[in-house]
């Protein structure tokens, strides 16, 4: 059989058959299936995703009903040889079926042009646009699967595009920014394509005029002027492109002075060693461009690597070095390296330039058999501590700095308030982050750690229960989330925020994609390891989830998130029924985070299941009153099992504890 889920949706049997006569629904249960494929999904979770509304008997007759009409269309041969059905679970058989949305993929994952080029015609239009199946869970995941084969598509046709216009085939590279451009009428680097194969094929004025419109368009959506490599590319007296030409690298921008109109902070790494031999010097050199590598993946902030020779005249090159940064930079990582037989010491310092004062300092030994990755971990592990420290340190100072609107707005400083509101948990403060960080997009409409603090906003809303609609604040999380993933598809943090708004019981594999993505465009970011430990937990993959959540800990021991990260392993150990070691692990997690109810919560879980009613109905209660009330439908996003028999033990342990929850 063959199911298209792109352009106009049907299910058919070739070779040449018609479209069978499928109901939406029926489209839509086939499309998840082979999306699915080869994992079968339990009838249970079909029920959620296409009969929310009614109630679970009701339900599973009707996913009865809708498997019989797809028999019946298919025939019974053709449906047995394709699809997997038991009592508990159906599924669609690997390579039983011919997929577009597997095609798809397989070709935009190509590296060879002609293999790309395939998808000017498989890509027929959006996946699953034409299938109005009224069912709000079924709509969710086909609009985050959709966002993501959109990004999958347009990445492919950009490196398509801009391969053929290299290779002077102007036609095919104009089709593909047009498509980029239907699929995403906004994204930039389809209108730079689009100018650039005018421009090759002698159409000035046609490229001119395509960018007056584009302008035009931005303005009005953004309020904000396109890229200056795009208005350059048409700029009078730019030179006149010939075919294959591609557009000539940017000027380097002049950098701002340090925090000038609320830029983000610049942090320089200095490599301050004086005592290695000269036959290891390149150690200390290769640990510094390795960590000016990993921050320079960051999304907050600036980085900048400086060789120490200006620094050091006589015994003061850390004052002078201060004194002659204050004006460039806000912070200094000062990496000191020291080695003795195969073992390296690497000493961490970052320091505030403005007043001098030590914000932190780490210490770590490693074996030098492999001085390439060891440069690679030791950055990689500096990285992960210093980056989130300076953004703490940014939120902290200027949330004790006296705040007067709208005389000292300006885009910074309205994100690292709105990060501080949110941070601290609270209903009322997260509202004024939300207003700052929309107040903070009319002043930077582009800018993407505003679009993902906004996401994780929402769902503090939907995981905290802050919200009369649940899984509305769950789609306005996902709203934000892509959003900055459509403005930077290759910021690391764009794509961890998406996840993290995925990370629904229906959604866990998509939520583990998007950041696992994130740790591939940035691998020291920690805080995505941290929730990929999360979302394997409430997958019950409790060994992969320990694991993540040691790596996280081990990585940045020292940061907020510690304590969820703590918590994630106390589900591992609490679902492979280890109640003594999943306590002390959410002890620990509330030495570190008392406030967060959720972990009072697992508390009484555990020590119910210990047969400690006494202690747990107090630790429920203490979770109640941090919390309120707190409802179903919070309790399961903030708690996203995919296996419906763990979700109902945990319940039951809750109501046990003095909840009333239902099962």
């Amino acid at each position: 059989m063959e199911i298209r889920a792109f352009g106009a949706t049907s299910v058919s049997v070739p070779p040449g058959g018609a479209s069978l006569p499928l109901g939406m629904k029926a489209l839509g249960l086939c499309a998840f299936l082979v999306d699915q494929a080869p994992r079968p999904a339990t009838r249970d979770a079909l029920v959620e995703l296409f009969w929310e509304r009614v109630g679970p008997t009701q339900g599973k007759g009707s996913l009865r009903q809708e498997i019989r009409r797809i028999k019946k269309s298919l025939g019974a041969a053709v449906f047995d040889s394709a699809f997997s059905v038991s009592d508990t679970h159906v599924g669609i058989y690997q390579g039983a079926v011919l997929y577009d949305g597997e095609q798809i993929s397989l070709a935009a994952d190509a590296k060879d042009p002609e293999t790309l080029a395939s998808l000017l015609t498989l890509h027929t239009g959006e996946f699953l646009v034409d299938n109005a199946a009224r069912a709000e869970s079924f709509q969710d995941w086909a609009r985050g699967r959709r966002v993501h084969f959109n990004e999958r598509v347009i990445a492919a046709l950009v490196r398509l595009s801009d391969s053929d216009i290299a290779a002077t085939m102007v036609e095919r590279a104009q089709r593909s920014a047009e498509r980029i451009i239907a699929i995403d009428p906004l994204h930039e680097k389809g209108h730079e394509l689009l100018i650039r194969c005018h421009i090759a094929s002698g159409r000035r004025a046609e490229a001119r005029a395509h960018f007056e419109r584009f302008r035009a368009t931005m303005l009005q959506e953004f309020g904000a002027e396109p890229m200056r490599e795009i208005a350059d590319l048409v700029a009078p007296g730019a030179p006149a492109g010939t075919p294959g030409a591609a557009a000539g690298p940017a000027k380097p921008a002049i950098a701002p002075t340090a925090k000038a109109g609320g830029a983000r902070p610049t942090i320089a790494v200095l490599n301050v060693t004086k005592h290695l031999p000269p036959d290891r010097a390149y150690l200390a050199d290769g640990v510094a461009e390795q960590l000016v590598a990993s921050l320079s993946k960051s999304t907050w902030i600036r980085v900048a690597a400086l060789s120490s020779a200006p620094f050091a005249p006589g015994g003061d090159a850390i004052d002078r070095g201060q004194r002659d940064l204050r004006d460039y930079a806000d912070y200094i990582l000062r990496v000191d390296v020291r080695a003795h037989r195969q073992r390296v010491a690497i000493l961490s310092t970052l320091s505030r330039v403005a007043d001098g004062e030590t914000i932190f300092s780490a210490e770590s030994e490693d074996e030098s058999d492999d001085i390439l990755s060891l440069q690679r971990n030791v950055a990689r592990r500096i990285a992960s501590i210093f980056e989130p420290m300076i953004i703490d340190d940014q939120a902290k100072r200027e949330a004790a700095e006296e705040w007067r609107e709208p005389d000292d707005v300006n885009h910074w400083r309205l994100l690292m308030r709105a990060r501080w509101l949110f941070w601290t948990t609270r209903p009322s403060n997260n509202k004024e982050a939300q207003r700052l960080l929309q107040k903070a997009l009319k002043i930077s409409p582009l800018d993407v750690p505003t679009y993902c603090i906004l996401g994780f906003s929402h769902m503090l809303d939907a995981w905290s229960d802050w919200t009369d609609d649940v899984a509305g604040s769950v789609r306005e999380a996902q709203r934000w989330a892509g959003r900055a993933v459509q403005i930077a598809p290759n910021d690391g943090w764009a794509q961890l925020t998406l996840g993290v708004a995925c990370s629904t019981p229906d959604t866990l594999d998509q939520a583990k994609s998007r950041v696992a993505h994130a740790l591939r465009l940035s691998p020291s970011l920690v805080v995505a390891v941290g929730e990929m430990a999360r979302f394997h937990a409430f997958d019950g993959e409790t060994a992969e989830a320990t694991r993540l959540a040691d790596e996280a800990l081990a990585l940045s021991p020292y940061d907020v998130h510690a304590g969820l990260w703590l918590r994630s392993k106390a589900f591992a150990r609490w679902i492979d029924g280890d109640l003594s070691a999943a306590l002390e692990l959410i002890d620990f997690a509330l030495i570190i985070r008392p406030g967060w109810f959720q972990n009072h919560y697992l508390r009484a879980a555990i020590l119910i299941e210990q047969g400690k009613d006494a202690p747990a109905k107090g630790a429920f209660l203490r979770g109640q009153k941090l919390m309120g009330a707190y409802s179903d439908a919070a309790l399961r996003i903030g708690h996203p099992f995919r296996d419906r028999a763990l979700h109902q033990r945990f319940v039951q342990a809750l109501n046990k504890a003095g909840g009333s929850f239902a099962l």
